[in-house]
């Protein structure tokens, strides 16, 4: 689990330094995965396809040399005990490719965007699993931003490899407006739109858009019970100083769901979820170039419900579960 919460451990570092208290941060067991990723809708829309394969050891596979403009449905396999990222990006003028690795492959691990790249969207697939999403492409010369880390203690290996999108419409590619999203969600810098209700349970199409002015991602958590932004990051707090709230929140009460990669603004992906009934957090992690704190700390995480047994109206900031 510790190259899933490679920005988790990034932004607790980088928040002890910042009040001077690394050398009290105390050692936590840390939160579970459950992928929640489903593919019953997105599969049906006769989308052209991308299908890419991360192997143990060697480069992604599947990138096709060239595509048309428009969407594709994008399949992120990983074949072994291996965990993949991708996002699709194009890089700045005047950058090599070997530098834009290093750069794309601080930006995978730590989070951290890099002026003058526009991040089209993806997504993280964890060993022997397969993630599916939705992409529109532009013409363009493009990347498959895509690292491998082979186990807990694996180095994690970023490669870049080049897709030419050119101009014209590819087959089956459904017009704007067709792809049928249950909910919208917003990403708006420090703060995220569309989910003031609930979610319906079941496999539902989610629209994440970012319209801020800063690259974000979305990080999904399950959460023990209803929690809100505060207590998340009181939690955070007490595990960046050593002194957590006694009877407080833990990181191994939440469970990693699910996951969009770092998108630029006015960029839009789309993904299928199967949330089970309960309680959720949508945060994201990303470093502020500006302020030099993730966005979740400047309040960018969204409690939400999903209908069904088990989900209870939202806790106020007084209370916290197992207190």
């Amino acid at each position: 689990m510790r190259e899933l919460l490679r920005p988790v451990v990034a932004v607790v570092v980088l928040l002890g330094a910042m009040i001077g208290s690394i050398g009290s941060v105390r050692a936590q067991e840390g939160p579970g995965a459950d992928p929640a990723f489903s593919d019953e809708i997105l599969t049906t829309l006769g989308l052209p396809e991308i299908t890419l394969t991360q192997p143990v050891n060697g480069p992604v596979e599947g990138v096709p040399n060239k595509v048309a403009a428009g969407r594709y449905l994008v399949s992120l396999t990983s074949d072994g005990d291996v965990s993949s990222y991708v996002d699709f990006v194009q890089i700045p003028a005047g950058i090599t490719v070997e530098e834009a690795t290093e750069q794309v492959l601080d930006t995978a691990h730590n989070d951290v965007p890099y002026e003058g790249y526009l991040y089209g969207g993806g997504s993280y697939a964890l060993g022997d699993e397969t993630v599916r999403f939705v992409i529109d492409l532009e013409p363009g010369a493009w990347y498959v931003a895509a690292s491998r880390q082979g186990g807990q203690d694996a180095e994690e290996v970023m490669e870049l490899v080049p897709l030419t999108v050119t101009g014209g419409t590819p087959t089956a590619s459904p017009a704007a407006g067709e792809i049928p999203a249950t909910v919208t969600l917003e990403l708006q810098d420090v703060a995220f739109g569309g989910l003031d209700g609930s979610v319906p349970t079941g496999p539902q199409v989610w629209e994440v858009t970012n319209l801020g002015e800063q690259p974000r991602q979305v990080v999904f958590w399950k959460s023990p019970g209803a929690v809100t932004a505060e207590q998340f990051q009181q939690m955070l707090m007490g595990l960046m100083s050593g002194t957590p709230t006694p009877g407080g929140l833990t990181f191994d009460q939440f469970t990693w769901v699910g996951y969009a990669a770092i998108l630029s603004p006015e960029r839009t992906i789309w993904e299928e979820f199967n949330f089970e009934p309960g309680h959720y957090l949508a945060t994201s992690w990303v470093i502020d170039p500006e302020t030099g704190m993730p966005a979740l700390m400047q309040g960018m995480i969204q409690p939400f419900t999903v209908e069904g047994d088990g989900a209870t109206p939202l806790a106020s900031p007084e209370a916290t579960p197992g207190a």
